[in-house]
């Protein structure tokens, strides 16, 4: 129930976000970051975003993270932007105590070449936060949220055009949604009928729950014996050519129980696709 309620929210939060961008009647000046899930154990992106009418020469950027947020090792990079494709001559971020406060300023050396950040017409990726969700962490919904002041010296969200500082007048603020991943399925391939073994029932139970309407397998991931991504007439056959034919065998998880590491859109819950 609480998780259900929480998407319920995220669906609210990301309705509003759209609502707000619909709303304006023109390119403004803004920063925007997404709602982001993050699985306990593991690591998250926060991409932050911006818009602006006119080239700008860099940017500050202060936003405040709840202090009981279970964030660890935050950094901020600006790699896979455009941002750090130009190179710029400055570029600093700092992790406080519920805060993140920085910036980037293109141009600080002479020759000044009049390197912009060029408009045009919807967000570019400016910076990520990037994060791990630590081992035994309790779910919950965290705001990331501009907010002007923050570190010492304070900081505000500005854009920096031509010789000026341009405030946003449009933020979108951001969330991650911490949520403690279900347990990994463990099964063994070939093992259709869920006793255990791998034999010359397991291929009559495919058959029968494939073509006689017979009870569907626990997981249905352990009747794709051949690793192909479905479960249909061509698993019943690899295994009758496995057990009695010296057909190839089966991929992990096999012959001992284990995970399915093939990327596939089958696994134990898929309910089976019967004619």
């Amino acid at each position: 129930m609480a998780r259900a309620l929480r998407r319920l929210f995220l669906a609210c939060i990301a309705g509003i976000a759209l609502a707000a961008t619909s709303a304006a009647d023109a390119q403004v000046y803004m920063l925007q970051m997404p709602a982001v899930t993050a699985n306990v154990g593991e690591s998250f992106t926060i991409p932050v975003e911006g818009d602006w009418i006119e080239p700008v020469k860099g940017f500050q950027l202060s936003i405040q993270i709840p202090i009981d947020a279970p964030f660890a090792e935050l950094s901020v990079s600006i790699d896979s932007s455009l941002v750090g494709q130009l190179e710029p001559d400055f570029a600093q971020f700092t992790i406080g105590t519920g805060s993140i406060t920085g910036g980037v300023l293109l141009e600080t050396i002479p020759p000044f070449q009049g390197t912009n950040l060029p408009s045009v017409g919807f967000p570019l990726l400016l910076a990520e936060i990037h994060g791990t969700i630590p081992a035994g962490a309790s779910e919950g919904v965290f705001p990331i949220v501009f907010a002007d002041g923050l570190g010492s010296p304070a900081v505000n969200n500005t854009f920096v055009v031509e010789f000026a500082s341009v405030p946003p007048s449009l933020f979108l603020d951001g969330l991650v949604d911490v949520v403690i991943p279900p347990p990994p399925e463990i099964f063994i391939r070939g093992d259709v009928n869920s006793d255990g073994l791998v034999d010359l029932g397991d291929a009559i139970f495919h058959l029968n729950y494939t073509f006689a309407g017979g009870a569907a397998p626990v997981c249905l991931d352990a009747g794709d014996a051949n690793d192909d991504g479905a479960s249909d007439i061509s698993d019943a056959i690899f295994l009758l050519s496995y057990l009695f034919d010296g057909g190839p065998t089966m991929n992990p998880p096999f012959p001992n129980s284990g995970i399915d590491y093939t990327p596939d859109a089958i696994d134990c819950a898929t309910p089976p696709d019967l004619p």
